[in-house]
Order: C-alpha cells, then sequence, then structure tokens
C-alpha cells in the first residue's frame, strides 16, 4: 500500500509559512534590535522571509540561489550596522533590504493571481503581500532618514515600521510626520496604494475563499 505524502511546508503556492514569519518579525523585532548582534538577527530574519516569498511564488531553483546570495550579503551588511549604528553602513544596509523586500510582493502577488483558485494558502499569500509593502516602506523610510536627517521631524530608527504601517492603514497617529518633499510624496503613495490593495485585494480574497479567480495558472 502506497503511503500518501505529506505536502511540504516550503514549496511552491505554500504562503503559511511565509505570513507565520512575517508575522513573527513583528513580535521579535522589538526585543532584539537594540542588543548586541541585533542587525545580525534581523538581517538573517530579513533573508528567510525572502528566501520564503522566492519558494512559496515558484521562482526558479537558480533564481532562489542567487536571492539567497543577495539576502546573505545584506545580513552581513546588517551585521556590521549592529557596530556601525550611523553613516554609510547603516544606509547601505537600508537601501539593500529596500530593494529584498520591494521584489516580494510583487512575486507572490503574481502567484496568487494566477492561480485558478482562491484557497486559504492564496488568502495568506495576499495578507502576506500587504504586510510585506508595510515592510518595504519602513525600510524605505528609515534609509531615507539615515540620508536625510531632518525628512521627518524626528529621526526614525526602530520606529519606521510603526511609521509605516500607521501610514498604510491611514490612521495618521500624527506622532511622527513627513517634512521633506520626497518623504511626503512617498507617505501619499503607501496611504493610497494600501487602501487599494486592502480594498481589491485582501477583502477580495477573503469574501471569495473557495471560488475561481477566473484565470488559468501560469
Amino acid at each position: 500500500m502506497k503511503i500518501p505524502r505529506r505536502p511540504h511546508v516550503i514549496g511552491p503556492d505554500r504562503f503559511g509559512l511565509l505570513l507565520a514569519a512575517v508575522l513573527a518579525s513583528f513580535v521579535i523585532t522589538p526585543f532584539i534590535q537594540e542588543r548586541e548582534f541585533g542587525g545580525l538577527v534581523l538581517g538573517l530574519q530579513a533573508a528567510l522571509i525572502m528566501v520564503l516569498a522566492l519558494t512559496s511564488s515558484g521562482v526558479p531553483s537558480r533564481r532562489v540561489v542567487a536571492g539567497t546570495v543577495i539576502v546573505t550579503a545584506a545580513a552581513l551588511v546588517l551585521a556590521s550596522e549592529a557596530v556601525i549604528s550611523d553613516g554609510p553602513a547603516a544606509a547601505w544596509a537600508g537601501a539593500i533590504v529596500t530593494v529584498m523586500l520591494a521584489l516580494t510582493p510583487y512575486l507572490v502577488l503574481r502567484r496568487v493571481l494566477a492561480a485558478p483558485k482562491v484557497t486559504l494558502s492564496s488568502v495568506a499569500g495576499t495578507l502576506s503581500a500587504y504586510l510585506l509593502v508595510g515592510m518595504t516602506f519602513g525600510s524605505l523610510y528609515r534609509t531615507i532618514s539615515v540620508m536625510d536627517t531632518e525628512a521627518f521631524n524626528q529621526e526614525l530608527g526602530a520606529a519606521s515600521n510603526y511609521f509605516s504601517f500607521v501610514t498604510l492603514t491611514t490612521l495618521g497617529f500624527g506622532a511622527i510626520l513627513a517634512v521633506s518633499d520626497m518623504a511626503r510624496s512617498l507617505v501619499t503613495l503607501e496611504a493610497v496604494l494600501g487602501q487599494v490593495l486592502l480594498v481589491t485585494l485582501v477583502a477580495r480574497s477573503v469574501s471569495t475563499l473557495g471560488q475561481q479567480w477566473g484565470r488559468e495558472h501560469r
């Protein structure tokens, strides 16, 4: 008798673990970012999220390996940030992480929208993409804050993700304000993008769970 194989936790269209890793990052980050090796751990965390996004999005193995090399290099840069908190090291680290994270929502959504049916996994993928957009902008804001100390009314640092998700969800508490023209433009873009994604993708995927997307899987 042939025993059926258990489905792989990691693989194409397996977005559950990606969503878990993204959510875990919100819990872990506040406890480790100020510690001695916080930069290294955050770098490895970003690397894990990137690799999971590539794998679950069905990216060919060669590109997954290339992505792993890139995120590993970024982890080393972020490790140096734990020693050098200001200046070029922090700016380069932020730029690399931003570029890494910016790829993930696109890859995930491309895979999700290409699926013929809305499943729990695809809902997890949509939620992951939404959260990754917020993380991408948070990394971008932090990089801008390092490069231009007057871009915001205060140095962002560890509050970059907080500011990003307050903007993405249009809560607008007002504790942190964008001052420079570039920062204001990016904040406006994120607020609009957040509402578009929430209404057209997240809400749609949840409300149509089990139904057809109406497109053939690529």
